[in-house]
């Protein structure tokens, strides 16, 4: 349990820090690589892609939710036989939390909002074609999305192997 704690902290840490820099940035865009990806400060309210921004409150309990249903799964990481989808789900569980922790002060009044600040040029294309504008998003996204990403791949490709390996009782039943 106490390495699920630590790369927990380690990936929250990391989001809340990149939030900080991003806040002392001035409205300026730092592009990394020209045309594909920019880092610019921005404050979302809403959900994915700025859905739903007047609804601040019910995201945070979503948020809540969803994060409290993540520690439940990381708290029973089975790190002995499933380092990958132990870290995957530590890392959804830390960018959910992250962003937990950004609706919490926005409903408080202590933020304007989720911190954003990575931008996808090409991705503002592909968004184009189906009327959104812009896709910006945080390191906790990130998290939440690849550890999603790894804890589907553990479950559909090395769990049935793992149990049948190691004896292991099958959750699915």
């Amino acid at each position: 349990m106490w390495i699920t704690a630590l790369i927990f902290a380690i990936f929250v840490i990391l989001d809340q820090l990149s939030k900080f820099f991003t806040m002392q940035m001035g409205s300026e865009t730092v592009t990394i690589i020209p045309n594909v990806l920019e880092v610019h400060k921005s404050y979302n309210t809403g959900a994915a892609f700025g859905l739903g921004g007047e609804y601040t409150w019910i995201w945070a309990i979503v948020s809540a939710i969803a994060t409290l249903v993540l520690f439940v799964v990381c708290y029973k990481n089975d790190w002995k036989h499933g380092k990958f989808g132990a870290i995957g789900v530590t890392m959804a569980t830390a960018g959910a939390f992250g962003n937990f922790i950004d609706r919490l002060l926005t409903t408080t009044g202590l933020r304007e909002g989720v911190v954003d600040m990575i931008s996808w040029k090409w991705f503002d294309a592909f968004l184009g074609l189906f009327g959104g504008s812009s896709n910006i998003f945080n390191v906790a996204d990130a998290f939440l999305i690849v550890g999603l990403i790894m804890l589907a791949i553990d479950y559909l490709f090395f769990y049935e192997r793992r149990v049948r390996k190691y004896g292991l009782k099958d959750r699915r039943k």
